[in-house]
């Protein structure tokens, strides 16, 4: 529900003037993989912290285990995926119209 919710109004507010793109079939689809992708992105760090790097008890006292899960997981995790969903919907789900990319480039 929260991915829908998202999708409607990242579409209506955030990239309304994007909005008259010929790919209204794709968007939906990409968006939905782009969500799943970036809740990958956001728990690998805390994976990584955990088992790759070892901060995991009985090898690190509980409260450094738990600081370590804090930054890792709530901090890093979280601006790695917002950054990846930036990036992705601007790349493949909500792409500048050509006719717009033109203008733009006169501009330059």
């Amino acid at each position: 529900v929260a991915t829908v919710v998202s999708f409607i109004l990242t579409r209506q507010f955030t990239f309304q003037d994007r909005n008259t793109s010929k790919r209204k079939r794709f968007q939906a689809p990409a968006f939905l993989c782009i969500s799943i992708a970036a809740i990958a992105i956001n728990t690998a760090p805390l994976y990584i912290s955990r088992w790759v790097l070892g901060w995991h008890y009985p090898l690190v006292s509980y409260f450094e285990q738990e600081v370590s899960d804090f930054i890792s997981g709530p901090i890093v995790g979280t601006l790695l995926a917002m950054l990846f969903r930036w990036w992705a919907l601007h790349k493949f789900v909500f792409p500048v119209p050509s006719d717009q990319l033109e203008k733009t480039k006169g501009l330059v």
